[in-house]
């Protein structure tokens, strides 16, 4: 594992190198990487890992129970080596971002849109990757875009929406 790397994300000091041995506790992770990413709604903590057979989902719930939720990577990509540079170290310019797939398209009433547009906004996502199923902070969501998305809900929608009520129902539909 990495040394120890402190990151400043909104407002939580961070180390890298906790997030990593979290990881690498669970059985069937064979290695992982932790690092920092920017992106339009701020720094992202973003973990790679190679598990063969381990969904990011699995991971997902396994780190709940053993981090801080301002510990928890925004995204986990599953990879099946790292890419080395000529000293043997890993070389971060080469590991993949995650992918916004696009998900299977379903009919949505005009509510169900405007959650969907607002969701991709706030979140820098295409439309396209907010499916049924998908969950805000799995998205790349945390708490300053969760008060903005209800900020601009409220905004639209003439509606009360508090930020407690996305992080008891985090999931689209």
């Amino acid at each position: 594992m990495a040394g120890d790397f402190q990151v400043k994300i909104r407002g939580f000091r961070i180390e890298l190198g906790d997030i990593e041995n979290a990881i690498a506790e669970q059985p069937d992770v064979k290695g992982c990487y932790v690092g920092v990413f920017d992106r339009p709604g701020g720094k992202a903590i973003l973990a790679w890992y190679i598990g063969p057979g381990l969904a990011a989902e699995v991971l997902r719930a396994w780190l709940a129970a053993r981090l801080p939720q301002d510990m928890m990577p925004a995204f986990l990509v599953p990879i099946e080596s790292f890419p080395l540079n000529i000293s043997g170290k890993i070389d971060r310019t080469r590991l993949p971002l995650p992918e916004n797939k696009p998900v299977e398209a379903i009919a949505l009433d005009e509510l169900g849109v405007q959650i969907r547009d607002v969701w991709a906004n706030v979140l820098s996502v295409p439309a396209t990757t907010i499916g049924v199923n998908s969950h805000f902070f799995h998205l790349g969501g945390h708490s300053l875009l969760a008060a903005l998305a209800c900020n601009r809900l409220n905004a639209s929608l003439g509606s009360a929406l508090r930020p407690k009520t996305l992080f008891e129902h985090p999931c689209f539909a």
